[in-house]
């Protein structure tokens, strides 16, 4: 019964992605992987021929605000792409129960330092 669970909510995410990719016209399409998160996209990234990664990072408070989440910034590091990482500010649900992310975005080099 669970790998039937596992199996509807990796559907649902698979077509949350596809509708993400078909909204903002991306080239390419999103890929769903299994794994610790820094070493999945990472491998996608080597496997495929991307030119840029995006990825979300919490929003923190106090010391831990002065970094990048441990996924992002390991990505930042690492990736052989651009990035661009994206902070969630907050979430704002809309009329159709669905939430809206409102966030800013900071776009880094390879080399980890900001691009603007």
């Amino acid at each position: 019964m669970l790998m039937n669970h596992n199996g509807q909510i990796r559907t649902i995410w698979q077509q949350s992605l596809d509708e993400c990719v078909h909204r903002f016209k991306a080239k390419g399409g999103g890929l769903l992987r299994d794994g610790p998160a820094a070493e999945a996209i990472l491998s996608a990234a080597a496997e495929l021929p991307a030119q840029l990664l995006v990825v979300g990072t919490q929003g923190r408070t106090g010391v831990s605000r002065i970094a990048l989440g441990s996924v992002a910034e390991t990505v930042v590091r690492a990736a052989p792409c651009s990035v661009l990482v994206v902070r969630l500010v907050s979430t704002k649900p809309t009329a159709s129960g669905r939430a809206t992310l409102e966030g800013s975005a900071v776009p880094a080099n390879v080399d980890g330092k900001s691009a603007s």
